[in-house]
């Protein structure tokens, strides 16, 4: 949100319409001023220092409730209130968290397009914003172990709102993803976020190559059963190989790294949990892709409800996994930071969250790599 631009919008609306609001160098001053204060507060809660960032949202606050140009029910102090919901969210404040959050998306549901230049210019942002306050009411719900109630706020705001796409990008689908994943519902929240394409078939008496195959082919069609039935198969057929075939620990590693992923996705993480655990009792721990299958491990942890260990799980990716794209860093960190959000860990949990906002990060989750 580029604060100054919709401060300068407002005041120039303002003073197009004949309204009163003074043109002279001092008041611009005076309103750049606080678009700089806006964007200040934006940088503290980046970096993390979140009672600065609060302080700043409310002097703002403050000061533009107490002008002629921003009334009562303004979409900025009606931003600014979403501000203030999603800071007390990080601090674990969720009560205070919900009440401004809804506030915010209730004052900006009420704005007249007519009236408001921001909503006029900016009706997507304005959707967007709805979409971040429902997010905060979704999160909420998610800390409190409310996990049917999240998943609720989620889908209530594709209709609040009229614009799933905004929603998407406001984080609101994550959060109802891995509401599912925590309920024990881990085969629903792949199906929401990765819907079927097409389903895929191998035909029975297949060799390792095939199966090796059909299986990337059931990843790529988001057919989570089929992967984990090709999964199980082909660790079979390698487990049933003489114990002399060359390379043959190698090929077991090939198949357990897919074959934990496809489990978890079809709601077994139990079984993911315990291929993750084979790969790292074997002779070298699983070698190069030993974080591969630490992640793999975190992620069916947190399904487990596990959630302590599942952080502990995932920290030692980030810090470990030298070869990791910044993709599987990113869901790592994301697993990691829902845990410790579940834990009342919320000081670990902001650490996170910072990391996550850095440049090198990726959007939301993504198939596992």
């Amino acid at each position: 949100m580029k604060w100054i631009a919709a401060l300068a919008l407002t005041v120039s609306a303002m003073t197009m319409t004949g309204a009163a609001a003074p043109a002279e160098d001092p008041v611009l001053a005076y309103i750049r001023s606080l678009g700089d204060m806006l964007e200040a507060a934006d940088n503290d809660y980046r970096q993390g220092r979140l009672d600065e960032a609060h302080l700043r949202f409310e002097r703002v606050e403050r000061e533009l409730s107490g002008t002629r140009i921003f009334t009562e029910g303004h979409s900025l102090l009606a931003l600014i209130l979403i501000r203030r919901a999603e800071i007390h969210l990080a601090l674990g404040r969720i009560s205070d968290a919900q009440y401004l959050a809804q506030q915010g998306v209730s004052d900006i549901r009420d704005l007249r397009p007519d009236e408001e230049p921001n909503v006029r210019s900016t009706p997507a942002s304005m959707r967007v914003w709805q979409c971040r306050g429902q997010n905060v009411v979704a999160r909420s719900h998610f800390i409190a172990r409310r996990f049917a109630e999240a998943v609720a706020a989620y889908e209530a705001a594709a209709s609040l709102t009229g614009d799933p796409a905004a929603c998407d990008e406001a984080g609101l689908r994550w959060t109802a993803y891995f509401a599912l994943r925590a309920s024990g519902q881990g085969a629903a929240a792949e199906e929401q976020v990765f819907p079927r394409l097409r389903t895929v078939t191998v035909p029975e008496g297949a060799t390792v190559a095939e199966l090796l195959n059909g299986l990337k082919a059931a990843s790529e069609a988001y057919d989570s059963q089929a992967e984990a039935d090709l999964g199980r198969r082909l660790l079979a057929t390698i487990d049933a190989l003489p114990p002399t075939t060359p390379d043959k620990y190698e090929l077991v590693k090939e198949a357990l790294l897919p074959y934990a992923d496809a489990a978890r996705r079809a709601g077994d993480p139990q079984t993911a949990l315990k291929l993750a655990d084979r790969a790292l009792a074997g002779p070298d721990r699983g070698g190069d892709v030993e974080p591969l299958f630490r992640f793999r491990r975190g992620a069916a942890l947190f399904d487990l409800g596990r959630w302590g260990e599942a952080a502990a799980e995932m920290k030692i990716v980030v810090a470990t996994c030298t070869q990791c794209t910044s993709r599987v860093l990113t869901n790592a960190r994301m697993i990691q930071h829902a845990s410790l959000q579940l834990l009342g860990r919320f000081k670990e949990a902001d650490r996170v969250r910072v990391a996550l906002a850095a440049p090198a990060a990726e959007g939301g989750p993504r198939r596992d790599e």
